[in-house]
């Protein structure tokens, strides 16, 4: 018996969803393959031809769990919107729309597509807007800026197709490693600045949503330093951009346009915005990427926007105490609340990050300094001896001596007390009073002439048995361990009577 041919057609539609579920990483090439002969064995071939067909068999076969078959439905249901393009993964979505990895038919670009909230797209205009706006994106051309291809509508949805970065965003930077190095910060937000510097100078447009996830990092292939001194910044998501002269809030849409954590005081505000609101928006960031915390935290967005308007900026350097103090001011000033205490324009703001990265070493180093500087006590310096002669020297002799004053007078009460007691030991130990302390047993010498001392110097005797006795009391109780206390045998006595009497008891 012959295998069953599969169809032209059928394949086509199988490899376009072999390419889809390999490319999100679901399903191994091979299992596919098992699978799809399995169907065409069985006489199944009409399950090739639909997709969503094919990934139910494929949850039933436990190739697939059911969250990436409800992720696959999305990527097909909106695949019928763009028929000049062929949607691969779902990269992420957020409060304006849903980006998808893509590529373009004829070309096989890969590209970055980004459709527009239904919500937003019954806005005609935000629509308009839109569009016009990414028209004047299209036409810039920026190492910084994602490239914008084309905008348009399709079917039930409104896109802008942009370039495609292969690489993190600092979101994920930050997630790795908590907080990035300075020199690296100050790097990555001077190309971005230099990007907005650019389309604010060419088409007057702000930005609006400057944070960590819309800035990618495009590195070298093969690279294992995890902060390339080559890493070069693009920013992404455009669709918020705003012309200083409109006076029409998105607000009107029915939510406040931006991410509370990075947004200015004025955005909040629904207030005219220009390039200084940019400019807070990378003071924020920066603050975050710096410390591993945004300047504010709260239980809500709206407590957020608050502390924005009313509550000073923490310092950063109290967080990082190996801030340079130009970067420290830098961010401070870069997050004024009012604009006109900001930086006025992306250039002046560059300048300081200029200034910052001078006091950091050569700009052009390669090495980036660490963020944290490591805790270096200085070791204890000694003092030389003091001179004859000085006063230092003289000080410290009436010191001396009236230290070995007062411990004459203690070791004299300590000989009157031994003495009534009697020595019944004649073995002696040598104390110094300057040292005030026991040195050694003395070992007797007869026959000895000794120059007299000092009185500085002199050196006493005592018996030993006394010396150890006293050494020996109590360091928290004023008790000799050596005194013997008790009642003596009383006790004993009437103890042994209980015990005789408890016996003939017991014996009666």
């Amino acid at each position: 018996m012959s295998t069953p041919i599969e169809p032209a057609s059928l394949s086509d539609q199988f490899e376009s969803m072999a390419e889809l579920v390999t490319v999100n990483g679901w399903v191994d090439r091979s299992k596919l393959e098992a699978a799809r002969a399995d169907l065409i064995k069985n006489g199944k071939q009409a399950v090739l031809s639909d997709k969503r067909a094919m990934g139910r068999y494929l949850v039933e076969r436990h190739l697939l769990t059911s969250e990436q078959m409800t992720e696959l439905d999305v990527i097909v249901q909106q695949q019928a919107n763009f028929p000049t393009y062929h949607l691969l993964k779902k990269l992420g979505a957020g409060g304006m729309g849903t980006v998808f990895l893509a590529k373009q038919a004829g070309t096989d670009q890969i590209l970055a597509i980004k459709t527009i909230i239904s919500r937003l797209k019954e806005d005609p205009d935000f629509v308009d807007r839109f569009h016009r706006e990414s028209k004047v994106l299209a036409g810039l051309d920026h190492p910084h800026i994602a490239k914008v291809i084309e905008s348009g509508d399709s079917g039930n949805t409104c896109f802008m197709a942009m370039e495609y970065v292969e690489g993190p965003n600092l979101a994920t930077l930050l997630k790795d490693h908590k907080v990035l190095p300075e020199r690296y910060v100050l790097r990555v937000i001077r190309q971005v600045a230099e990007g907005l510097a650019y389309v604010y100078a060419e088409a007057e447009l702000v930005h609006r949503d400057i944070k960590p996830e819309n800035i990618l990092i495009s590195r070298s292939s093969g690279v294992t330093d995890p902060f390339p001194a080559d890493d070069a910044a693009k920013l992404i998501d455009f669709g918020l951009v705003k012309p200083v002269d409109d006076d029409e809030h998105l607000t009107q849409t029915g939510m406040t346009i931006g991410t509370p954590l990075y947004m200015s005081p004025e955005q909040i505000r629904g207030e005219r915005i220009d390039c200084r609101s940019d400019i807070y928006g990378l003071g924020a960031t920066m603050y975050h990427l710096l410390t591993g915390t945004t300047p504010f935290v709260g239980t809500s967005p709206g407590a957020i926007m608050s502390a924005h308007l009313t509550q000073p900026v923490p310092d950063p350097a109290q967080r990082v105490p190996g801030l340079t103090a130009k970067t420290r001011d830098l961010v401070m000033m870069a997050m004024a609340k009012h604009q006109e205490q900001r930086f006025l324009t992306f250039e002046a703001f560059l300048k300081a990050i200029s200034a910052a990265l001078s006091e950091l070493g050569e700009q052009n180093d390669a090495s980036p300094r660490l963020l944290r500087k490591p805790l270096v006590l200085k070791p204890p310096t000694a003092k030389p001896p003091p001179k004859p002669g000085s006063q230092r020297f003289d000080q410290a002799n009436t010191e001396h001596g009236q230290l070995a004053n007062t411990t004459d007078r203690i070791l004299n009460k300590f000989r009157k007390k031994n003495d009534s007691e009697g020595v019944l030991d004649g073995s002696k130990v040598v104390m110094t009073p300057a040292m005030g302390g026991v040195v050694s047993p003395a070992t007797p010498v007869q026959n000895q002439s000794v120059a007299p001392a000092s009185p500085a110097t002199q050196r006493m005797e005592l018996p030993a048995k006394s010396v150890a006795r006293a050494s020996q009391r109590s360091k928290v109780f004023d008790e000799d361990p050596n005194e013997s206390h008790g009642t003596g045998m009383l006790p004993w006595l009437v103890l042994a009577a209980a015990v005789a009497a408890l016996v003939i008891w017991f014996l009666l």
